[in-house]
């Protein structure tokens, strides 16, 4: 009986198969590194927006109880700008449910007078006086280690005394605001405040004519009148009752995924930019900041940032090199001492920093 001839793959038939193979992976691969770059941006967003909520939440709960006292000795509202250059905002606020707060349902049971005031970091021994239904509110920044800002509140009462958010040299430094308030988020690139004033018609003072810059929205105010004195801000010029905005709007900038960085220089006339990737950058109205510069674009596409408007909130259009030369003091190992310095120089990509802006304004409650 005659046997059958065995059949095989030829090594021609082999090497399609494997090359169809290879071919199907890549697309494999492609697709679920789409879908996972999807995900990333998708999950990114989310946080972003919880984040953004979360904080917004906390400011229009304050700024809803907010209080202007009947005595003018007593500072009711404070916006202004620390020595970096950021704005702070310190008001008075009515506290509601003082029994039922954990911190306040033990005040009053002292009646030392060294024990006047309360924060919400150092409530350990529970002897602390009843701060009569006002308390001090105070948001400020300062720099993180990632090269942002951390946006941080603090609340106190009662309100005045020596601990003071509105006395500046107990929020002067770093270490100051970190122990007496708390850290809201550290993901933020910029916050602005600003104030409806009585000669107030527009948010966006840019749209207006020279002549009538005084119709914008102000960025410092004192309801008292006495640290900040342009009256033009203020619904009243009677020296005996507080000056009071009737709304403030806040707009907070969040950090959109990891910092981008230069392809190539942007000069200071330059409307585009290249970046190494644009992912994340499209859809509405975006900021970006480059150095100490902000700007805003209208639109990217692969690797170009399209139509970008230059030097908004009060910064100004500068060059800005790819490379920047970063200078390290260091010591030799052997230098115990450290009384030889040593400079090293070291070229770093420009980082960008991508932004996403959430607006609010609310009403004031007087």
């Amino acid at each position: 009986m005659r046997n059958k001839p065995i059949r095989a793959f030829t090594l021609v038939e082999l090497m399609m198969a494997v090359a169809l193979l290879t071919v199907f992976t890549l697309m494999l691969v492609n697709v679920l590194s789409q879908s996972v770059n999807v995900w990333r941006t998708t999950e990114q967003r989310r946080e972003i927006l919880e984040t953004s909520r979360n904080i917004m939440d906390i400011i229009s709960e304050d700024l809803n109880a907010m209080y202007l006292p009947e005595s003018m000795t007593i500072t009711g509202l404070l916006l202004d700008y620390d020595k970096n250059g950021k704005q702070r905002l310190r008001f008075l606020r009515k506290i509601s449910q003082e029994n039922i707060h954990p911190v306040l349902r033990y005040a009053g049971t002292t009646k030392s007078k060294e024990l006047q005031h309360y924060n919400l970091k150092a409530d350990k021994d529970k002897k602390l006086l009843a701060p009569g239904g006002l308390a001090e509110v105070i948001y400020c920044f300062v720099p993180q280690e990632n090269g942002l800002m951390g946006l941080y509140r603090g609340i106190q009462a009662p309100i005045g005394g020596k601990e003071s958010f509105f006395n500046d040299k107990n929020i002067d430094s770093a270490a100051q605001i970190q122990e007496k308030c708390h850290l809201l988020a550290s993901e933020i690139l910029n916050v602005e405040i600003k104030c409806w004033a009585n000669t107030t018609f527009t948010w966006n003072p840019q749209k207006l004519p020279r002549r009538k810059q005084k119709g914008g929205p102000s960025l410092v105010w004192d309801s008292t009148k006495r640290r900040i004195t342009d009256f033009f801000l203020f619904r009243t010029g009677n020296p005996q009752k507080h000056a009071k905005p009737l709304k403030m709007n806040v707009t907070v900038v969040l950090q959109n995924g990891e910092p981008k960085e230069l392809l190539s220089d942007i000069l200071e006339s330059d409307t585009t930019a290249f970046l190494t990737n644009t992912q994340g950058m499209a859809g509405n109205l975006r900021y970006m900041l480059v150095n100490n510069e902000w700007m805003t674009y209208e639109d990217v596409s692969k690797d170009t940032v399209i139509n970008l408007q230059r030097g908004i909130w009060n910064t100004k259009p500068a060059e800005h090199k790819r490379f920047n030369t970063v200078k390290r003091i260091y010591y030799e190992k052997w230098d115990s001492q450290k009384t030889t310095p040593k400079t090293l120089e070291l070229q770093q990509t420009t980082k960008v920093y991508i932004g996403i802006p959430f607006v609010k304004t609310i009403k004031l409650p007087f």
